[in-house]
């Protein structure tokens, strides 16, 4: 059996998807031929950022192999140069089922997003990681439920165990100051909408409000510029630049260290396609978590 693992964007991104990926292919490299392939994008691409999207073909490519996207994005290649067999995971359906999502869409986002739905409907097979996105797309793409296989995401316990001995090099390395009597909370994952970042911060103000002291690591990039603009804004709106550190985005080695210092992890969101991995590390490092 050989298997294609299409990268489509950056090899080393540190989203939910690149760790998916990076992990498929760990595991897989011992018991199946498997190989790393790219999406070639048309003529232009460096100069139109929306034709990364609509990769011509994928290279290298053998005949027969399994090719499997790990995400949406991309799968459009079905629509002119189809793979077969060819299986994707589609982690969620974003636009289609989040109300907030729609605020990070134009009409040529949105006619881009559909291309890549298209696409995935060629598809032959597609996993998901929850009984919830399989009833998704069995609806809303029409799916045959055959061809549906929810395959949950596990937790890598070699490194998501709870590390005791890591304040000081977190302190050190980062910058930051960890009171021993003020609650750490942390939460890990970007400031796009549907993240409801803004909902979390409004209930922290109002615990400010009430005297209460806390802490909050925000880690994790922001998703886009105005995203962090935005976060910037609300944070002096409410008065909480104190209490609130935006950390950025950290080796998937080093979150553990924030998970095992922390005595709260919280997850505000309204949709998470990646069955939030986060949720389920910090739980394995012994943390509580207070999810939505």
């Amino acid at each position: 059996m050989r298997v294609e693992l299409v990268s489509h964007g950056s090899k080393t991104s540190l989203s939910g998807i690149g760790r998916y990926k990076r992990e498929i292919f760990s595991r897989l490299q011992n018991l199946v031929e498997i190989e790393s392939v790219e999406t070639v994008p048309f003529f232009g691409a460096k100069y139109l950022s929306s034709l990364q999207h609509f990769p011509t073909h994928l290279k290298p490519h053998t005949a027969g192999s399994i090719v499997h996207f790990t995400q949406i994005m991309g799968a459009s290649v079905q629509l002119w140069h189809p793979y077969h067999p060819c299986i994707s995971t589609v982690h969620d359906l974003g636009v289609l089922v989040c109300p907030e999502d729609q605020l990070l869409w134009n009409p040529i986002d949105r006619k881009i997003f559909d291309l890549q739905i298209a696409g995935i409907k060629r598809m032959d097979w597609l996993a998901v990681n929850s009984d919830h996105t399989r009833g998704q797309v069995i609806e809303k793409l029409g799916f045959a439920e055959e061809r549906v296989q929810t395959i949950l995401h596990g937790v890598d316990f070699n490194n998501f165990y709870p590390q005791s001995n890591t304040k000081d090099a977190l302190q050190e390395k980062y910058g930051l100051t960890l009171p021993d009597d003020v609650p750490i909370l942390v939460y890990v994952g970007n400031e796009q909408p549907r993240k409801n970042l803004r909902m979390l911060l409004e209930a922290l103000a109002i615990l400010k409000g009430r005297g209460r002291r806390f802490l909050l690591l925000k880690v994790g990039g922001a998703g886009g510029a105005r995203w962090r603009d935005q976060t910037k804004a609300d944070l002096a709106r409410l008065k909480l630049e104190q209490e609130v550190v935006l950390v950025g985005s950290v080796p998937d080695n080093e979150l553990p260290w924030f998970y095992s210092n922390a005595n709260l992890y919280v997850c505000p969101t309204s949709l998470e396609g990646n069955f939030n991995m986060s949720c389920m590390e910090a739980l394995a490092c012994g943390l509580p978590v207070l999810a939505t």
